[in-house]
């Protein structure tokens, strides 16, 4: 056998090395490292509100006689942004409408709702799509006043709009003057 053979035998082996060394190498270069962290969020709860726009009757003429005179269209929005989807009811009361001076007040059971209407989506809506509803509407706006919105459970989120139409019963003989008083808008969670 002459160098050249022996060296071409050698050379052939050292290869057969190397690559049984990178085989038994590559199963160690391939093996993987992993890690977990964790993730968390926290969705903050909102508000739960409501605004209803000035009420005026404008210039009333005076009579002997009662009437009723009425007032259309007052703007009432209700804003759910609680992400609880808990429902609630929208109220409204009303103060005595008090005389600037010159004779009795109106009494606050001579205010009502007429009516509620134009139930509109503003922005956002529950996970089920439904909108808030208006209850049958009767009495008058003393005491404990008058629902004139309800979500129940699972709806109502989101910011809506309605118009309410008002009536305000007047007795007879009611003095000339300015007679004012105050109505409250209250929201409260209620399924």
């Amino acid at each position: 056998m002459g160098y050249r053979s022996h060296f071409k035998k050698l050379a052939a082996m050292a290869g057969i090395v190397t690559t049984l060394t990178a085989m038994s190498i590559a199963p160690a270069m391939a093996a993987s490292d992993s890690d977990s962290s964790a993730a968390s969020a926290t969705i903050t709860a909102g508000t739960l509100a409501t605004t209803l726009g000035d009420v005026a009757f404008g210039d009333i003429a005076y009579q002997f006689a009662a009437r009723t005179v009425s007032t259309p269209n007052v703007a009432l929005s209700v804003a759910d942004s609680t992400g609880t989807d808990a429902g609630y009811q929208v109220s409204i009361t009303a103060t005595d409408l008090a005389s600037g001076g010159a004779g009795p007040d109106i009494a606050a059971t001579a205010f009502k709702v007429a009516a509620v209407d134009n139930v509109a989506i503003v922005g956002g809506e529950g996970s089920n799509g439904e909108m808030p509803t208006v209850p049958a509407i009767s009495g008058n706006l003393s005491g404990t006043g008058q629902v004139v919105l309800s979500a129940a459970a699972g709806t109502g989120a989101g910011n809506y709009s309605a118009d309410v139409d008002f009536d305000l019963a007047i007795p007879e003989n009611t003095l000339a003057d300015t007679y004012s008083g105050t109505l409250t808008t209250t929201v409260v969670v209620a399924p």
